[in-house]
């Protein structure tokens, strides 16, 4: 069997903030934490969150470290071979936060 990646338009973490702030009307973030800083409060979460008190960390190691990659790929493949079109990313994005809202996240 084959494998696709359907990912759409590529975006920069803060593009996709900038476009949920659109989309809520709330601010898009405007602190940039250090990573130091970010690497720091996963390995606290971790540890106090996961190991210590047996939740689920909110902030991982590898979210940190992933967070830092720029990722962008393409759905080409998948547009070719089986038709597949992507969704606009603010439609998508106004999906979500209308679930989000609807289930009581936010």
């Amino acid at each position: 069997g084959e494998r696709y990646i359907l990912g759409g338009e590529n975006l920069t973490l803060k593009q996709i903030l900038d476009k949920l702030a659109a989309i809520t009307g709330l601010p898009s973030p405007t602190i940039r934490v250090p990573y130091a800083l970010a690497l720091a409060t996963g390995v606290v979460d971790e540890i106090v969150t996961g190991r210590i008190r047996g939740r689920e960390p909110r902030a991982t190691i590898d979210a940190v470290r992933m967070g830092r990659q720029t990722m962008f790929v393409s759905s080409a493949t998948a547009e070719r071979e089986l038709g597949w079109k992507c969704v606009p990313v603010d439609h998508a994005l106004g999906r979500a936060v209308e679930w989000f809202r609807a289930n009581h996240y936010v």
